[in-house]
């Protein structure tokens, strides 16, 4: 019968949190939560600062302030963490210690932090090397015969796989945008709070692919070189590159169609491509003002 059921504004509803939850668990598949625990060293009136050396946050990195309490389970007795304050990292830049901006308390009956009481945050995927902001950037640079397909969607993913600081996504924003709003159901857009990204990583690629050349089967020689450009504004800061010299996969030259070929030969690229990128990646190190 007509006019039973959901009307349009429910059917779109259940899409958008269909689609919400899908996310959701894709983005539990990156990885499981770790609590990343810092000790609180420093405590003066409403000014607190932790143990930051040899970790990396974020600007404006969020977590809680946990209590040391004991706690008796059983016969025996035992040291449990309790959440007092959410806070954040102010002014991180690889010091030893870094203070702590407060927020809002958790436990309204005791907010008192004492030395020896933990900042925690959590992570998910790979662990950052540095605080330092970082996002893949063009225009590609491109030499040679031959252009390695979705250079960029694999610079982005090698940072990400090897995290040599923070990193960011800013396409992110406007894509966001375009689907969490009013337009689509949403109350508002999304409120974005990003630091400022200060380094970006260039790819330059030079791939030149040879003459075919046949016996029982045909192959092309191909040299590749993909060096890293770290860049803080419009100067180059370094620049790391690999290169490597190999044959393509196997084909018969007769049977096999030039598009077939095309892309073959564009696997075989691309696969090599992110083995150097991730290498390339790994020697990436940003300048730091407390070395």
């Amino acid at each position: 019968m007509r006019g039973i059921g959901p009307g349009p504004d429910e059917r779109r509803e259940v899409v958008i949190k269909n689609a919400l939850t899908d996310l959701g668990k894709k983005l539990a598949q990156i990885g499981e939560v770790r609590r990343d625990r810092a000790e609180i060293v420093s405590v003066n009136d409403s000014t607190y600062q932790i143990n930051s050396q040899g970790r990396a946050y974020s600007e404006r990195q969020q977590g809680v302030i946990l209590h040391k309490v004991s706690a008796r389970v059983g016969k025996e007795k035992r040291e449990i963490l309790m959440p007092l304050l959410e806070a954040s990292v102010k002014d991180y830049s690889g010091q030893k210690t870094t203070s702590l901006t407060i927020g809002l308390p958790i436990d309204t009956s005791n907010s008192k932090v004492a030395i020896g009481d933990v900042f925690e945050i959590l992570r998910i995927g790979t662990t950052p090397r540095s605080g330092a902001s970082v996002a893949a950037c063009g225009p590609i640079e491109s030499l040679g015969n031959t252009r390695t397909p979705a250079l960029m969607e694999m610079t982005s993913a090698a940072l990400g796989q090897r995290m040599p600081g923070m990193l960011y996504a800013p396409d992110a924003v406007p894509l966001t945008d375009g689907v969490i709003g009013e337009a689509s159901g949403f109350v508002r857009k999304f409120p974005w709070n990003l630091a400022p990204v200060v380094y970006c990583i260039q790819p330059v690629e030079r791939v030149t692919v040879g003459a075919e050349q046949c016996s029982a089967q045909c192959d092309r020689q191909i040299q590749a070189r993909y060096t890293l450009r770290i860049k803080k504004g419009e100067e180059i800061l370094s620049r790391i590159g690999f290169e490597s010299q190999y044959k393509s996969t196997g084909y018969y030259g007769k049977s096999t169609v030039p598009d077939q070929v095309k892309r073959l030969l564009a696997v075989d690229v691309m696969d090599e491509a992110f083995g150097l990128l991730e290498k390339s990646v790994e020697k990436v190190v940003f300048p730091s003002s407390n070395p």
